[in-house]
């Protein structure tokens, strides 16, 4: 078992819960070889196992837990280590899937193109609400870790102001979020939205409190767009978002400027911009929900 960690650290135990609940997500395409470097020996398929069993690794994430799945056995992948298969991804929810791509290919990028076909309990919506929620935990480990470097050590003057940009991807993209279930709501849910008291504490986990706080702090117009009208293009505003983010990375990010500083900026900003894309690319066979 692998448990990845919100700081992106990864730890491999023996697996000693069942996961129960898991469906059909997506997959993943990785090397044998990758997997076991990322997380370790798998937890089921291994040489003491029943021939035939399937290869399968149970990771823990921020966002829940996943299965990594493939029918072939340990032995026949060891015969070719360094072919990229494919992985049957399983997870309760869509949350999972930022933290399982990132830890194994290094980016976020491919899981909203990962969700498969004939997954139905996955949307643009819920991919793109998973996606924030990565931004957001991401950035708290990231800057707890920057707050415990010395002020003139080589981490902190080298990713000092990463969580800033992590934080402000997060509500930027939640923005969105809530500008497309603002638009499907009826009179009376927006109402409800606009009326409910500020979130009190303490009420679940960090995430949940900061999504809660950030929508009750989203406060437009009731009539504004019209009920009923044509519903927010999500895919459109998240483009629109991707294009403003690739002008700051070239703007913003210091033209000038050289070092590991620079260069580990505009990864992130090339990182977000490319998810940002797959996330309006997407086609998930679940239509997005309404809202709420």
């Amino acid at each position: 078992m692998a448990v990845i960690h919100d700081d992106l650290n990864i730890q491999t135990t023996p697996c000693r819960t069942p996961a129960h609940g898991l469906t059909y997500r997506g997959a993943l395409r990785a090397s044998y070889r990758t997997l076991t470097t990322r997380f370790g020996a798998p937890d089921f398929g291994t040489s003491g196992s029943p021939d035939g069993e399937a290869t399968l690794w149970v990771i823990d994430t921020p966002g829940g837990r996943v299965q990594l799945q493939n029918w072939l056995a340990v032995e026949q992948l060891r015969r070719r280590p360094d072919e990229d298969i494919r992985w049957s991804v399983q997870a309760a929810t869509d949350h999972p899937l930022p933290w399982t791509f990132k830890a194994a290919t290094g980016s976020t990028a491919q899981f909203p193109a990962a969700v498969g076909e004939f997954t139905r309990q996955s949307s643009s919506e819920s991919l793109t609400e998973a996606y924030v929620d990565y931004l957001y935990q991401r950035g708290q480990a990231f800057g707890n870790w920057v707050n415990l470097q010395r002020r003139d050590s080589r981490g902190y003057l080298e990713n000092w102001t990463l969580p800033r940009h992590l934080h402000g991807f997060a509500l930027q993209v939640l923005e969105i979020l809530h500008d497309h279930q603002w638009a499907q709501a009826s009179y009376d849910e927006r109402l409800g939205w606009i009326c409910t008291g500020a979130p009190q504490e303490p009420a679940g986990s960090d995430v949940d409190r900061w999504r809660r706080q950030a929508r009750w702090r989203y406060v437009p117009d009731p009539n504004d767009p019209p009920t009923g009208s044509e519903v927010l293009d999500l895919a459109g505003a998240l483009r629109e978002r991707a294009a403003d983010c690739a002008w700051a990375k070239d703007h913003l990010v210091r033209p000038g400027s050289t070092g590991i500083t620079r260069t580990r900026k505009i990864a992130l900003y090339e990182e977000h911009v490319a998810t940002l894309t797959a996330l309006a690319d997407a086609k998930p066979a679940a239509t997005t929900g309404a809202g709420r």
